[in-house]
């Protein structure tokens, strides 16, 4: 079926060490992202490929297990979803962080790829999942950005600055 990617690109105030150090505490993204309600590591190591997290999102109830298959320290940093709960027809989810030094700051690029396992699945994104992933994921840059330079986590009432550069939406390979 379709694959679907959603790139964003953020500047933050901050170092790429400091920005690293936010993505890379697997167990605490609810500190970065709005629509994450409660999120913990599963595996017995914190960190690095192989570490594996459980989220829970406010939306429909999804959950979402996931895996690091890339971990380049402060660099990259991948995850794949090998188990979700209410998000049918998921073939595939990963998404990444590339950080990129510029000046005193660092250039943050998320990217989310996803693809839906059959037609149904399909239709259940265009409908529905692909504007709650766009938004999302646009608020999830933001309070990636907004913890870093501010020390505060982040919830759905935090007020954020979305302008996140989107460098892309739509099909993808």
């Amino acid at each position: 079926m379709g694959v679907i990617t959603i790139i964003r690109r953020v500047r933050i105030g901050s170092s790429k060490e400091k920005v690293w150090n936010a993505i890379a505490d697997i167990g605490a993204v609810e500190r970065l992202h709005p629509y994450i309600v409660l999120s913990r590591v599963t595996s017995t190591k914190e960190s690095g490929i192989g570490a594996t997290r459980h989220l829970h999102c406010s939306h429909y109830g999804i959950e979402l297990k996931e895996r690091v298959v890339t971990w380049k320290e402060n660099d990259l940093l991948k995850l794949a979803m090998y188990e979700s709960r209410n998000l049918p027809m998921r073939a595939e989810m990963i998404s990444s962080f590339a950080l990129t030094e510029e000046g005193d700051a660092t250039l943050l690029t998320g990217t989310l790829r996803y693809a839906s396992a059959n037609w149904v699945g399909g239709l259940w994104d265009r409908l529905v999942l692909d504007r709650l992933h766009l938004s999302g994921w646009t608020k999830f840059m933001a309070g990636i950005k907004h913890y870093v330079e501010t020390g505060e986590p982040v919830d759905q009432r935090t007020r954020l600055d979305l302008g996140a550069e989107l460098i892309d939406h739509g099909s993808g390979s």
